[in-house]
Formats: structure tokens, sequence, C-alpha cells
């Protein structure tokens, strides 16, 4: 196994998700491909770290790294700047990936060297159960919201082009200004369906509702940062019949209980 120069790197930062926290670890130290470093970014979390029981492992391939609370955006991608693989991987603290998820994610990016991102099978767990099915990618419907889970693999070098996470976005925009980002740099989405990100929904995301107040603020801002982009796609779209039936959909609307879930498990 080669731990001096890994495959991936799988980063994760950490705040207030000390019950979980164990759980997530497992999953990645349980994954078929060896060839990996686990990055733990605590966020100058008001929960203690669980050093006692990481340090159980007994498993080198585990960073551990404390900075000042800066927010999920900072965390990871003082993570990334950190990582040593050629792939990235974010996991949410209280998260879990299926057993084959690195190395089959991994065989994926060679069907084509223009793959710049493996998208998993999304399945709910903990107070909701069942299946995320989100969009196939386009980025005109990227540009009318998130249609990515943040835990997809991806390019190191490409989400470095692209600058990584925006700290001044919070509660969940700052994934969807992300990767429009990204992707402006192209590259073709993956869509494996044998990998699956296992999503928690915890006990406190009761209100499953986006607040419209701050999607119309956010959107605002993602559309002045990236003007050329929605101008080269045209604002039009946003008052085409497509996206009225889009803004309708069952799926438009679990994809703003994602939002909020996001919201909830970092807020």
């Amino acid at each position: 196994m080669n731990f001096i120069n890994p495959t991936v790197s799988v980063i994760i930062p950490f705040y207030n998700k000390k019950d979980y926290i164990i759980d997530t670890i497992k999953s990645v130290l349980s994954q078929t491909l060896k060839e990996f470093e686990l990055i733990i970014v605590d966020d100058g979390s008001k929960e203690d770290l669980p050093i006692g029981k990481i340090n159980a492992f007994d498993d080198i391939r585990i960073k551990i790294f404390q900075t000042e609370n800066r927010g999920v955006s900072h965390a990871r991608n003082f993570g990334a700047n950190e990582a040593k693989g050629k792939y990235l991987l974010f996991l949410d603290a209280d998260d879990k990936i299926s057993d084959n998820f690195l190395l089959d994610g991994i065989l994926s990016f060679g069907m084509n060297k223009d793959i710049s991102v493996i998208s998993p099978k999304v399945k709910l767990f903990g107070k909701k159960r069942g299946h995320l099915h989100l969009s196939a990618y386009s980025m005109n419907i990227l540009l009318a919201r998130n249609i990515f889970i943040m835990s997809c693999l991806i390019k190191k070098d490409q989400f470095h082009q692209s600058g990584g996470f925006d700290s001044s976005f919070l509660k969940g925009f700052e994934d969807w200004d992300f990767w429009i980002s990204y992707m402006t740099y192209g590259g073709i989405v993956k869509y494996n369906r044998d990998i699956e990100f296992h999503y928690r929904i915890s006990p406190e995301s009761r209100n499953h509702s986006l607040n419209k107040t701050d999607f119309e603020l956010f959107r605002s801002k993602i559309m002045k940062k990236h003007y050329p982009l929605y101008s080269k796609y045209s604002f039009s779209f946003f008052e085409s019949f497509e996206y009225k039936l889009i803004e309708q959909s069952a799926e438009y609307k679990l994809g703003s209980f994602l939002m909020k879930a996001i919201r909830r498990k970092r807020f």
C-alpha cells in the first residue's frame, strides 16, 4: 500500500458531530481501495473531537488538523491544501460511503480522461429513508439550482484551478457556488450507481422547506459572481416554461429539502 502518495484524499470537516464521526471514519477505513488518506479538520468545534477513539484505529492514513472556527468552506479548503491524493472526496462528519466507493469510483475515471466528476447513488438514512434523485448535469440546470451533492469524487487539480470554496457563501450555498466554479473548467459527469453515498437526515432537520429569502439573496449573489456564465446561457432560461416546470417539480422540492438539510447539519 502506498501511504506516501495516496490515490484519494478523503476530507472530513468536523464541527459538533462527535456522536456520528466514528461511524463515518469506519466507513472510510472499510474501503476496498487502501491507497487513500483521511484528513479530519476540526473547525474549532464546541464538542471535542473523540481523539481517543480515533487513535484506537491505529491507522497512519488518518491525519488530524485543528483550526479556529471559520466555517465549512475554510475547513474544506484547508484539507484540500494538505491533500496528497490525485482525487478528492469531501465527506460530512455524519455521513457514510459504501465499501466499494473509492475503488469503483476511481476506476470510473479511467473510462474517459475528460471525466471530472464521479457522482454516486444517494441513499438517505436516519430520520428519513429512501433515495435522492438529482437531475443529469447540464450547465443550464446547474445555473438554476444545485444538482450535485458535495460528496462526489473530483480531481484535485481542477478543484484548485476553480479556486475551491468561497467562504462568503453560507447555509449550503457554498456547495452550489463551488459546483458552478468547478464545472466552468469543463469535463464530463459520470454517474456511477454501483457506489453509494449515505446521507444522514438527523432529528433536528424538521423544516424541509428552503427559506425563500435566503434562496433569493444567495442566488442573486451567485448570479452576480458568475455573470459571464449567466449571460452566456441567458437569463431568459429563468423565465422559460422549462424552468417553471422545474420549480414545480417534486425533484426541485426534494432538492430544496436537501439544501435545508445541509443547512441544519452545519449550523
